[in-house]
């Protein structure tokens, strides 16, 4: 290096370094503080409150199982839709307002461990519920499917797992 760009370099990082130059350099925004931070809501609180699903809440409330959903640990739930629900044969629907075995194995089956975003659904073939049922996943048109059921809602964030709306249940013969 010459003389001059020598002279020219140190006055460069002389002046960069100089106490004006670090009054009026950018900085990075602070983290934000405790109070500004997003809190998740439980998947309790989401079933709760979500119109889309009241049908199913309503079934989780009657089968007594809303403490599942307000458990520590990761967790999915693929939540059947209201109208899906509501097309269900009648055979179906009798046993989930009158038997309760039946009711309780239909939401479970519902709920699997773990949180699943649609990122890692699509990088798998099959998962299984807490029911120990399991469920084919597959891509079809670019489109995700859980049981031959599309998602109408998805990666919804609760501080203890994803939940996932889906335009059917996941029902299998036994």
């Amino acid at each position: 290096m010459n003389a001059s760009r020598f002279t020219l370099y140190l006055g460069l990082m002389t002046f960069l370094l100089s106490p004006q130059a670090m009054a009026n350099a950018p900085t990075a925004a602070p983290p934000p503080a405790p109070s500004q931070m997003v809190k998740l809501s439980s998947m309790g609180h989401l079933v709760n409150h979500d119109k889309r699903i009241s049908t199913f809440k309503t079934l989780l409330h009657q089968a007594k199982l809303e403490s599942v959903l307000n458990a520590h640990g990761a967790m999915t739930l693929f939540a059947p839709s209201n109208e899906a629900l509501g097309e269900l044969p009648k055979s179906i629907t009798h046993k989930l307002e009158h038997d309760a075995k039946f009711r309780k194995a239909f939401i479970m089956s519902h709920v699997f461990a773990g949180k699943m975003s649609t990122d890692f659904l699509r990088k798998t073939d099959t998962i299984r519920a807490l029911t120990a049922r399991e469920y084919m996943i597959r891509k079809e048109n670019n489109t995700l499917l859980v049981d031959n059921q599309s998602f109408l809602a998805q990666d919804i964030n609760a501080s203890n797992g994803m939940l996932h709306i889906v335009n059917g249940p996941l029902i299998q013969a036994d």
